[in-house]
């Protein structure tokens, strides 16, 4: 069950990676990082991404029916929406869509997303990945 559950939230970060047209470096080092985590050998990797696209958001919550772990998903996704230093529409819609299928309300989504941006900090420090969000951020004139 919890190989079920790490294989659904790695699925879903790497569709909202995805969700832009293409995978960043930092949201590929942090997809490496979460698989070596939840022991997703590269070739099962492989597969979950290839079966990412076909992932019904909407049915999430019924694959997902433990609330801490939906709270879960949707931090992961808020942490892939915001790894690459860019405000991405896409994978921003997901987000919500996301958020609407899981019904989250606005102050656990708050929540949620505050605990993405700790993880991030800690993730920029551990991998180095405040290069591409500097440059990300730069592009929009915005210095960090």
């Amino acid at each position: 069950m919890a190989q079920d559950i790490n294989d659904l939230l790695f699925q879903t970060a790497y569709r909202m990676a995805i969700a832009d047209g293409e995978l960043s470096v930092n949201e590929a080092t942090v997809l490496q990082v979460m698989a070596r985590a939840a022991g997703i050998s590269d070739d099962h990797a492989e597969r979950l991404k290839q079966q990412a696209v076909a992932i019904d958001l909407e049915g999430v919550a019924m694959r997902l029916p433990d609330r801490d772990d939906q709270l879960r998903l949707f931090e992961l996704a808020c942490l892939v929406a915001l790894v690459d230093g860019r405000s991405d529409v896409a994978e921003w819609r997901l987000t919500v869509r996301l958020a609407r299928a899981l019904k989250i309300e606005r102050q656990q989504a708050s929540a949620c997303l505050g605990a993405a941006l700790t993880r991030l900090r800690h993730l920029m420090k551990r991998y180095d990945l405040s290069a591409e969000i500097r440059a990300n951020l730069a592009k929009h004139g915005i210095n960090g």
